[in-house]
């Protein structure tokens, strides 16, 4: 774990490990936050999307309970609930929410998730902001992972049972689970030593306490829990539905949330993985500065959580092999080696050729500027070609601007503002870059024009 922690810059982790229905290891590495105290095992976290979990089992304890049918339609329900095309509202089935097959796109999930709203109607407007968004595939034909999904199965809870979300998960899961260094708010989680959260800036981590906590998005990502209230949770996934003398859940409501569909891997909050040989259930968890993960070897009866107060969008290996290589090493394997994504180095390998290049373009068209300017020979003796060399140039910096705003939030599923939230230093350059292109583009077209001459022709 300290070898891991170094390797991945991860300032705090928790980890808690249970087998045989019980606690068998519990450990804090690290800060909690500069200048803070050390992670124990009671220094809470947020879960990031392992809250999925949580919102899964509500939803599966109240089909138990006689008041949900999970095949039916979500609409009967939450009558106001609507996506783009009205049609596809009305066959959207709370089973396909849970399974992520509802249609709803990874995208649409991550729309709000800088959302600062706080207030108690925050769950409510995010599921309406559904209303504009058109599926990616029609309900039930393809597994999409996306937030959306578990936001609306959180309103569902909250429909359906009378009380708030908040309520229910504390009164339904936290309290028979004794999970008291658990919340649904971040006020307080802090007042209970809530770690400091981190993300990274070219490499390091940088404390980032003040960041949103997206209460429209609690159901998906934002419930905080510690180690050792996790390992109570982890627990429960091992046993049947059953912590000590609470039954949160039958043999056969955990079997619905451990199987997923035909065809998938995704269940209900799970995913179905491989430790070892051994078939597994895992889910990781990450917002923009925590990351946790949970596993289950159900034929080991041996569970494992790791709790980060750090987060990297971009390079995720150092901070996703945890949990595996502690199972690992509990089942007398060994864990694989830790590597860096690629993927980041060559990100910044491109904005820095990126960079490069705009540094010479703009040497370059500075140049181009003072010929112009100089007697006419210097141009081109056709206005109509000089006219197409500005607009050209135009065109490539608002290209530029384009694909940097737009296209490169596009490709990673996530909107610019989601990238500034979870991956800022890398964000910001193409923001800058974005910026950069437009201003000069524009500048040195007003310029460029401004040095023709009035004439109809260009002098010879």
């Amino acid at each position: 774990m300290e070898s891991r922690r170094e390797f991945g810059r991860i300032p705090g982790v928790a980890l808690a490990v249970v087998r045989d229905g019980k606690a068998v290891y519990l450990q804090g590495y690290g800060s909690s936050g500069p200048g803070g105290p050390p992670v124990t095992p009671q220094t809470p976290f947020v879960l990031g999307s392992v809250s999925k979990a949580f919102t899964a089992l509500a939803v599966v304890q109240l089909a138990e309970d006689g008041q949900i049918d999970l095949d039916q339609p979500v609409v009967r329900y939450l009558p106001t609930f609507r996506v783009g095309d009205g049609a596809d509202s009305s066959r959207i089935t709370v089973r396909q929410l849970l399974n992520q097959t509802s249609g709803l796109s990874t995208f649409a999930g991550r729309r709000l998730l800088a959302d600062p709203d706080s207030s108690d109607s925050a769950l409510e407007r995010h599921v309406a902001a559904l209303a504009e968004t058109r599926l990616s595939n029609p309900p039930g034909i393809r597994y999409e992972y996306s937030n959306a999904n578990y936001t609306v199965a959180g309103l569902l809870v909250q429909s359906v049972s009378g009380m708030s979300y908040e309520d229910y998960i504390r009164r339904r899961i936290f309290e028979p689970l004794e999970m008291s260094r658990s919340f649904l708010s971040q006020v307080d989680a802090e007042r209970k030593g809530l770690a400091v959260g981190h993300r990274i800036w070219f490499g390091q981590p940088v404390a980032a306490p003040d960041l949103p906590f997206t209460r429209g998005e609690l159901p998906a990502a934002y419930i905080c829990s510690s180690a050792e209230d996790m390992s109570h949770w982890l627990i429960a996934h091992l046993n049947q539905g059953k912590y000590q003398e609470s039954h949160l859940v039958t043999h056969d409501g955990l079997a619905t949330l451990h199987t997923p569909p035909p065809g998938n891997l995704y269940a209900m909050g799970w995913s179905q993985a491989v430790q070892g040989h051994r078939p597994a259930l895992m889910h990781l968890g990450e917002v923009p500065n925590y990351r946790a993960q949970a596993l289950l070897v159900p034929s080991e009866r041996l569970g494992v959580v790791t709790l980060m107060n750090v987060n990297n969008y971009l390079d995720q290996p150092p901070l996703q092999d945890l949990a595996p290589g502690v199972a690992a090493i509990i089942l007398g394997e060994k864990p694989a080696t830790p590597t860096h994504n690629r993927r980041l180095t060559l990100v910044y390998g491109l904005l820095a050729i990126t960079v490069a290049m705009q540094l010479a373009g703009l040497a370059w068209s500075i140049r181009l500027l003072k010929r112009w300017r100089r007697p006419s020979e210097s141009r081109p003796r056709s206005r109509t070609r000089c006219h197409l060399t500005v607009a050209s140039l135009l065109i490539v910096d608002l290209t530029l601007f384009v694909g940097f705003m737009f296209v490169v939030p596009a490709v990673f599923d996530i909107s610019l503002a989601g990238m500034l939230f979870y991956q800022p230093d890398v964000s910001w350059i193409c923001v800058a870059l974005a910026l950069f292109s437009l201003a000069w583009g524009l500048a040195r077209s007003i310029a460029l024009w401004r040095s023709l001459p009035s004439s109809a022709t260009a002098p010879a």
